[in-house]
């Protein structure tokens, strides 16, 4: 026979890993709250948001991917939008290229609301843009 409090252990147990289960987004959901960003958009905006954060943005090389429709979830409030892939190069202070690294930008509405570097990445964290 399992003592009460092993059994009563084990059901909190499990209600706190139920807890964190990932929720499940039908397409449906997600096309209906957002709209995909325009190349130029994403182009612009990657461009102008990595401006500050390059040595010498004038000369970075940009690979741009294809927009994926996916969720955010932050503190488990869904964000509907688009995961934008991209691989920049940039010069160090030697002016040398430093290789292409990847980074990933979240668009809600042709907007960067949040973004991932390479090290961030690697870690699965966003981090959110104000």
């Amino acid at each position: 026979m399992i003592p009460k409090a092993c059994l009563l252990a084990f059901i909190l147990a499990c209600a706190l890993f139920a807890g964190c289960a990932s929720p499940t987004f039908s397409t449906e959901q997600i096309e209906a709250n957002v709209t995909e960003p325009t190349p130029s958009a994403v182009e612009t905006k990657v461009r102008d948001f990595m401006e500050l954060r390059l040595k010498d943005p004038a000369s970075a090389e940009y690979k741009v991917g294809t927009p994926e429709k996916t969720v955010l979830t932050t503190a488990g409030k869904p964000t509907f939008g688009w995961k934008v892939s991209v691989l920049i190069n940039g010069k160090n202070s030697y002016g040398g290229y430093t290789g292409f690294e990847g980074y990933a930008f979240f668009f809600v509405h042709d907007q960067i609301v949040s973004y991932q570097d390479p090290e961030m990445a690697k870690m699965g964290w966003w981090t959110p843009v104000k």
